[in-house]
């Protein structure tokens, strides 16, 4: 084989590799100008891990894209095979610093070390995975538009990352922290920020006021009742379908299920359009015959 081949083939196999040492995946990134993604995986036990390698990263037409953008980093924590010691250490302290405590979980970050997105388990397929690609670009651009900012004009930068970073357990930390810090800076909210604070404050006293209240009692359903009086805008879809299925979970009459469809059917023009499609598909699957169901829901109480 002559040189010039050897080199381009030994190119392609570099473009095709999964590094596993972090410095090096830095250093790479920072050089080539590229950010890195990070696959947090089970590879010897986590089976969504395993299809979403075979079904996303690896396929063609999303790597060619990807690795023009990123350099790859395997974050690998087999239960089975042999694994160095060192490099387990190093995995786990990375899991340890980006908060990341269920697998799969992509990280896309900057050579800084810095979060700009990703995603969490089954991604939905090479689209949408590239969407979150495109979403963390726009997140490191008003990251480095914000620098050297202060006040409003720094929160103002910083709410395009805002809108653009991923939502979810995953990434709830870093969407927390940077929330956090436009609303520090943003004295006259002239984001809006203090806004979605005030409907994120409420969804979070709402949850913990649900745990102190046993679920299929009567006093959760009160509370609920109490919860939607209460909800604002932004909260009201979730406080009418946690009362939808409280009410599901106490019907024990037809009539009580009757209610129960109606409680769905008033849900429907709050939730975001495929959250409404796919309750009309439980309603039409599981509403038709009431009889039928009664029987299931009071099977399931014994």
């Amino acid at each position: 084989m002559c040189c010039g081949v050897a080199a381009m083939v030994s190119t392609a196999v570099a473009a095709n590799e999964w590094l596993t040492d972090y410095e090096a995946a830095v250093q790479q990134a920072e050089a080539d100008g590229k950010y890195i993604l990070m696959d947090f995986t089970g590879s010897d036990w986590c089976s969504v891990c395993v299809r979403l390698r075979r079904s996303v990263l690896e396929q063609a037409d999303f790597a060619a894209e990807a690795r023009l953008r990123c350099v790859f980093l395997e974050v690998d924590l087999p239960q089975r095979k042999a694994m160095d010691a060192k490099l387990r250490a190093a995995n786990e302290a990375l899991c340890k610093r980006y908060r990341v405590d269920a697998f799969p979980t992509i990280m896309i970050i900057n050579s800084r070390g810095e979060v700009l997105g990703g995603f969490a388990g089954d991604v939905g397929g090479v689209k949408n995975a590239l969407a979150c690609l495109d979403a963390a670009a726009e997140v490191e651009k008003s990251l480095r538009a914000a620098e050297g900012l202060s006040g409003s004009a720094r929160a103002r930068a910083l709410m395009g990352a805002y809108r653009n970073f991923p939502r979810g357990k995953a990434f709830a930390v870093h969407y927390e922290a940077l929330r956090a810090e436009i609303a520090r800076l943003d004295t006259a909210n002239e984001t809006g920020i203090m806004e979605e604070v005030q409907v994120l404050e409420q969804a979070e006293r709402f949850a913990a006021e649900r745990a102190g209240v046993p679920f299929a009692t009567p006093a959760y359903g009160a509370l609920l009742e109490r919860q939607l009086a209460e909800a604002l805008p932004a909260n009201r879809a979730a406080v009418m379908m946690e009362r939808c299925q409280h009410s599901l979970g106490m019907a024990d009459s037809v009539e009580e299920l009757e209610a129960t469809r109606r409680l769905f059917e008033e849900c429907l023009p709050y939730l975001p359009e495929e959250e409404a499609a796919s309750t009309r598909e439980f309603l039409e699957l599981h509403f038709k015959d009431l009889p039928a169901l009664l029987r299931t829901l009071r099977n399931s109480r014994r």
